[in-house]
């Protein structure tokens, strides 16, 4: 979810983790790919994390998902809601959701392109933390609802452009 995060220059510069785009046949299964379960929540899955993090705060977005830096597990970072924390979810799940809006996205392995699409306004997601312990997390609005949808959709293997036409971004 490439919605661009207004904040301070970093004052060290972020390494650029690579991104996974649509138009390289090879990225493009990654991308498409349903993603594992993770069930192992040891140091390697907390670098990977850490490498998920650095993806994100190095295109200054609001979210990034595992198989967009070639991870194919089930694993989102978000950073919708400005002065709060990033957030890592694992397995996340959708428990509930309401109210319906209509957004213009963006993503990262799309880039430049954007499409409108209609999504809930509100949602409650079930996922574990590092340490593998369960967490329920409802979104603050509806921006970081649509970025969590958007996450997820990715760790199914449904693209952006599965999901209306798409169109160059102003």
């Amino acid at each position: 979810f490439s919605t661009p995060v207004i904040e301070e220059e970093p004052k060290e510069k972020i390494p650029m983790i690579p991104i996974m785009k649509f138009n390289k046949s090879d990225e493009l299964k990654i991308l498409k790919t349903v993603c594992e379960e993770v069930k192992l929540f040891d140091s390697f899955l907390e670098g990977q994390a850490n490498e998920l993090l650095e993806a994100m705060r190095g295109n200054r977005c609001y979210g990034v998902a595992a198989p967009q830096i070639g991870y194919s597990i089930r694993m989102i970072c978000l950073n919708a809601v400005p002065g709060k924390e990033p957030l890592i979810m694992v397995n996340p799940e959708i428990l509930e959701s309401s109210g319906r809006i209509k957004f213009e996205e963006m993503c990262l392995s799309f880039p430049g392109l954007a499409v409108k699409t209609k999504r809930k306004a509100v949602v409650k997601v079930r996922y574990r933390n590092l340490k593998g312990e369960i967490n329920v997390y409802q979104s603050y609005d509806a921006t970081e609802a649509v970025c969590i949808q958007h996450e997820i959709n990715h760790l199914d293997g449904i693209l952006l452009s599965d999901q209306g036409a798409m169109y160059r971004a102003k």
